[in-house]
């Protein structure tokens, strides 16, 4: 009878030990999942603020230097003359 219950402990110690490893892999999983999905996130947000911001500039520097110039705030290079 001794050895029976032996057995089933340590059966039940183990399956508590997978359980908890389980419940953390599994908490891993859900940060993983989050931090991905949060960069994925602010990299859209960003790519959608600053690519028609671009794409905007380039046509006023196509069209007006000056005023390119102007809004972004650069300066002439001295040495380019």
């Amino acid at each position: 009878m001794v050895s029976i219950h032996l057995y089933y402990s340590h059966r039940k110690i183990f399956y508590l030990f997978l359980t908890k490893i389980n419940s953390k892999m599994e908490t891993l999983g859900v940060l993983t999942f989050l931090a991905i999905i949060g960069m994925a996130f602010w990299l859209l947000i960003f790519l959608a603020l600053f690519i028609p911001f671009w794409i905007t500039l380039f046509f006023v520097q196509q069209i007006n230097p000056k005023l390119a110039n102007r809004l972004v705030g650069s300066k002439e290079d001295p040495q380019a003359d």
